[in-house]
């Protein structure tokens, strides 16, 4: 099975998340760390269109609490430290498909890497074959001007 090194846990929560949206509420409580606001707890989940909303009071500020898209919780650029909760079921099967996905995309790339080398190889040799064309071409306009005959390429 490919490694998966590369996607976090946070990452991860949030593909289940999906798949399961029941679980989103079991963030609320834990613990996070945002880049420019601090500590804070994760106080409620808003739903709006599909799309889910992550609630978090922070501790230097208890008096409101500021709303994030939930990706932004596996995104260490505003998040540096997150809780969550571990041990949900069926997270593994989320993180079998994550792998199944991670292999399908690497074996695309290989596969678009090697007709790309293809496809630069073939570029290569059609530019020797028409150097040669060229060169050939040369050799035959010498052959007929020193037999006395001009050429024109018009």
């Amino acid at each position: 099975m490919p490694d998966i090194s590369d996607i976090s846990y946070p990452q991860l929560f949030i593909a289940y998340a999906q798949e399961h949206p029941e679980q989103w509420p079991t963030l609320v409580g834990q613990e996070v760390t945002h880049v420019s606001y601090g500590k804070g707890v994760i106080t409620g989940i808003v739903e709006r269109s599909d799309k889910y909303l992550i609630k978090v009071c922070f501790v230097n500020d208890h008096k409101s609490s500021k709303e994030f898209p939930s990706q932004f919780i596996a995104s260490p650029q505003v998040f540096c430290d997150v809780q969550l909760p571990m041990n949900l079921e069926g997270i593994d099967q989320t993180k079998k498909r994550l792998q199944a996905q991670k292999a399908e995309l690497a074996r695309q790339k290989a596969i678009a890497d090697q007709e790309s080398v293809k496809r630069q190889m073939i570029i290569e040799q059609t530019k020797i074959q028409l150097r040669k064309e060229e060169e050939e071409f040369q050799q035959l306009v010498k052959e007929i001007e020193s037999m006395g005959f001009t050429y024109s390429n018009q």
